[in-house]
């Protein structure tokens, strides 16, 4: 998977000199690697795992402070190394787009057993009854949700520029799901 992201001001306003922190490029690669695991299709039952491993390295760049500044892009590039039965690995480098310099690279690895209730619940024959169960569970809540607050991912998350081969595409997600930081 390979992604675009723009450094919001928001993001940088409470660190010092205004930079955007290493430490939101960890979480980014913690949040852009489980993602990718859930979604590579050798990791049919869509497990998300718990993590028992992740590294990042400032790359020259980061070291230099590129890619650090409101509105700067960065290209995440994240591989799926290997899923296997009971762990997956991922490998993520994070680039400069206007010169390319690499900030940094992570490495991450989760433990992927969930147990047998989560197995069975979002086996491919039991998950759409799984699915049928959320939404009556979401029309019982007290208020009751409406339709605008419940969106599916492909509403929270919109992709652009798809290339034509498909491996790549701008994610752009909607300002309601940031964090408090904006990003």
């Amino acid at each position: 998977m390979r992604f675009r992201y723009h450094i919001p001001r928001s993001a940088c306003a409470d660190f010092p000199q205004n930079k955007f922190p290493v430490s939101a490029y960890a979480t980014l690669i913690d949040d852009i690697s489980t993602w990718s695991i859930i979604g590579d299709r050798a990791n049919k039952s869509m497990r998300s795992g718990v993590s028992t491993h992740l590294s990042v390295h400032l790359g020259q760049g980061g070291l230099e402070g590129i890619g650090r500044n409101p509105g700067d892009a960065v290209d995440f590039e994240v591989d799926v190394i290997r899923i296997g039965r009971t762990m997956g690995f991922a490998h993520v480098n994070v680039h400069d787009v206007k010169s390319g310099a690499t900030i940094c690279t992570g490495r991450h690895a989760k433990f992927l057993p969930m147990g047998a209730l989560f197995e069975t619940l979002f086996s491919e024959n039991v998950l759409p009854l799984t699915k049928a169960y959320a939404r009556y569970l979401e029309k019982n809540v007290d208020p009751p949700l409406t339709a605008n607050e419940v969106e599916n991912l492909h509403d929270v998350v919109k992709f652009s520029n798809v290339s034509t081969s498909n491996e790549s595409a701008e994610i752009k997600v909607k300002a309601h799901h940031c964090n408090p930081m904006g990003s």
